[in-house]
């Protein structure tokens, strides 16, 4: 060394110019500025990447974001670009394993079923597809609603994604947070309308996520919502092994996702989201798709007493968790429509103050004023314009005009005769006499069609049965009534008399109510001894 030269430091290392806890610069002092955390508080557990190794020549390796079954996820930093990541490791700990003094993995020399060397391979392909998918969901653009996977790598006998890294929490977390566990309507509809968007784009690309849950989806502090952690390596590790231990989450699973099948598709992906609103508006995980099968119920979410939904929102749950897939939602699409219901729920809605009216059986209303309307009108409607009953006038009004020329005429064309008649006179006009009545006579009375009486539950079909049943008998009534007085041989009782067997033989209810109150109205007519049309006058008197 030269006298009088200063000494330059030793450039840093990056596990000791980096603060492994935060990826910020650590800093001269004992404790990161940044985070506060000193370097003796980053822990380090077997088999884990210990914090401060260096993969792929570029990434430094922090602390332990966390460890499932299948995967380790760490805190990392892009040395070259001073960018922090999160790196996920295939490490499926069933299958393999890693030495305290190596970065190697290794598979187990035994596995509970199995080979471990083939099941790890069959997973870590998997892993692979399961990050150039997620890839291929950002493209041409980046998807706002899923996590972006910036590099992929095999390395240390396994494989690893790099993954952005979001400061926030996730929704599990944030659940934990509310003194009820549980959030309202409003900030579900916040989080459930990314998540869905998100699944639109994955699938999309042909595969699934397998494993939606509140840990699986995360928000930023921005308020981004996101999917994370895809399940298609523990799903794959899942039906090699024979096991559901690392594959499934209770309560958020459908059940062909228990059998392992090939019957899983988008709808099995709306189950575990219709389960998370379920938890997120109850403050409870519903019973996992097994307990139900064997008979656990399942209570809807408006049965919790501190909870007021509205119908939309329940029956998008509850048409989520069907058991059936075929009666379940199929897609984040039809999930979407029933979110956002009919324009008749959405007005509703908006004009009714009180949150409890929203629950009212609305579509047992709109039946029941449906019946009243179709029984009004079938009723009132016909008894004041009565097509039928026009018509009769006109005829009526023609044949008088007829009647009276026939008269006038044969006055003008017969002498005057003598009071004597002879007996061959008489019996002329008695012959001639039943000529004239054939064209008022009443036709023969077909067969009377008698209905069945309709099934109580169908209130269109009552409605008309009650009308018909209560025109026919009104018009019984003034027809004996009719009969007793001896008038039923004046063209008017004929009349009604033509009307009333037309109603009787009759199929179509509307049409014969129509026809027994056009016939009660004539035999009132010849009752009272007055005109029909000032009968029919007085029905359009106001009142």
């Amino acid at each position: 060394m030269t006298p009088g030269k200063p000494v330059k430091d030793e450039p840093k290392r990056p596990e000791e110019e980096y603060c492994l806890a935060c990826m910020e610069k650590f800093g001269r002092r004992e404790r990161c500025i940044h985070c506060g955390a000193t370097r003796q508080d980053v822990s380090w557990t077997p088999p884990r990447l210990k914090p401060g190794t260096i993969i792929h020549s570029r990434y430094l390796i922090g602390r332990c974001l966390g460890q499932g079954g299948y995967a380790i996820t760490y805190l990392g930093l892009h040395l070259g670009l001073n960018h922090r990541v999160a790196i996920k490791e295939f490490y499926p700990s069933d299958l393999v394993d890693r030495k305290e003094d190596t970065l190697q993995v290794m598979p187990r020399a035994n596995a509970p079923s199995g080979d471990p060397a083939t099941l790890f391979k069959h997973g870590l392909a998997r892993f692979l597809e399961e990050g150039r998918s997620i890839t291929k969901c950002h493209q041409p653009t980046a998807h706002p609603n899923i996590v972006r996977v910036t590099d992929i790598f095999e390395e240390n006998g396994t494989a690893y994604l790099v993954m952005d890294y979001l400061e926030g929490m996730s929704l599990e977390e944030q659940l934990r947070k509310q003194p009820s566990g549980c959030i309202s309507e409003r900030e579900l509809m916040e989080y459930v309308k990314p998540v869905l968007e998100g699944l639109k784009a994955v699938h999309r690309q042909g595969f699934l996520h397998r494993d939606i849950k509140p840990g699986n989806i995360y928000i930023t502090k921005e308020g981004n919502v996101l999917l994370i952690d895809f399940g298609a390596a523990r799903e794959t590790l899942g039906k090699q092994q024979q096991t559901l231990t690392v594959t499934l989450t209770p309560g958020y699973a459908p059940p062909e996702q228990y059998s392992g099948g090939s019957n899983q598709g988008p709808w099995s992906d709306v189950y575990g989201v219709a389960a998370t609103m379920y938890r997120c508006i109850t403050g409870e995980t519903p019973p996992s798709a097994m307990a139900r099968l064997s008979g656990t119920p399942m209570k809807a979410p408006n049965d919790f007493g501190h909870v007021r939904l509205n119908g939309r929102v329940e029956r998008a749950i509850l048409g989520g968790l069907e058991l059936d897939q075929n009666k379940r939602i199929q897609s984040p699409e039809e999930m979407e429509r029933v979110l956002e219901g009919t324009r008749m729920d959405r007005l509703l809605e908006t004009a009714l103050p009180s949150q409890w009216l929203r629950k009212l059986p609305w579509r047992t209303i709109r039946l029941v004023i449906l019946a009243i309307v179709v029984a009004y009108a079938a009723y009132i409607v016909p008894a004041t314009v009565s097509p039928y009953i026009s018509d009769y006038l006109t005829r009526k009004e023609t044949d008088s005009k007829r009647q009276e020329q026939a008269k006038t005429t044969q006055k003008s064309e017969t002498q005057p005769k003598e009071n004597e008649k002879t007996e061959e006179t008489d019996q002329q006009e008695k012959e001639e006499q039943p000529s004239e009545e054939p064209t008022n006579a009443p036709k023969p009375a077909a067969p009377a069609v008698t209905p069945p009486e309709p099934d109580s539950s169908d209130l269109k079909s009552l409605a008309q049965y009650t009308a018909w049943t209560t025109a026919r008998g009104e018009a019984d009534t003034l027809r004996e009534q009719v009969n007793s007085l001896g008038k039923n041989q004046t063209p008017e009782a004929i009349q009604a008399e033509t009307l009333y067997n037309q109603a009787s033989s009759e199929s179509d209810l509307r049409r014969a109510t129509s026809l027994y109150r056009d016939a009660a109205l004539i035999f009132k007519a010849v009752i009272e001894n007055k005109p029909l049309k000032e009968i029919m006058a007085s029905l359009w008197e106001p009142a």
